[in-house]
């Protein structure tokens, strides 16, 4: 499961930034589907997905778990209750490791009040480090 998330994951970049965002549909379908269980289970609202996608992050606790269900539902979380920076840097597509790289050591000492607020503050902080690259699924 975890390899073909990392193909999943690996194609995504690469069409999204190579190919301009011709992303095949099968690929918006995963997404979507992630999407979709992580707005469920978290209850926030997709309005604030978009926001935050801009670099507007709407400070609501919903919103801040569903960081946190992406990075699970992407087996990014160790057994620890910790995101798993090692295997972030792992997904990253070879022509985006540099900027991987670059977001994980500004933000991998970032935390928060629980695991939610930690996945809100590490996303705010990769888009802060670097914007053009950042996206929220």
């Amino acid at each position: 499961m975890a390899k073909i998330i990392h193909l999943v994951i690996t194609l995504f970049f690469l069409t999204t930034f190579v190919f301009g965002g011709a992303i095949p549909d099968d690929m918006k379908a995963f997404a979507k589907t992630l999407r979709d269980i992580c707005i469920a289970e978290s209850g926030t609202m997709k309005e604030y997905i978009e926001k935050a996608s801009k670099g507007e992050f709407t400070n609501d606790e919903k919103l801040k778990c569903y960081f946190k269900c992406l990075f699970e539902k992407l087996d990014l979380i160790t057994e620890a209750g910790e995101l798993d920076y090692e295997k972030m840097m792992d997904f990253a597509p070879k022509f985006l490791k540099q900027s991987a790289m670059k977001m994980i050591e500004n933000c991998r000492s970032t935390t928060g009040t629980d695991l939610c607020d930690t996945a809100f503050k590490v996303n705010k902080c990769f888009q802060k480090t670097d914007p053009t690259t950042y996206f929220v699924i």
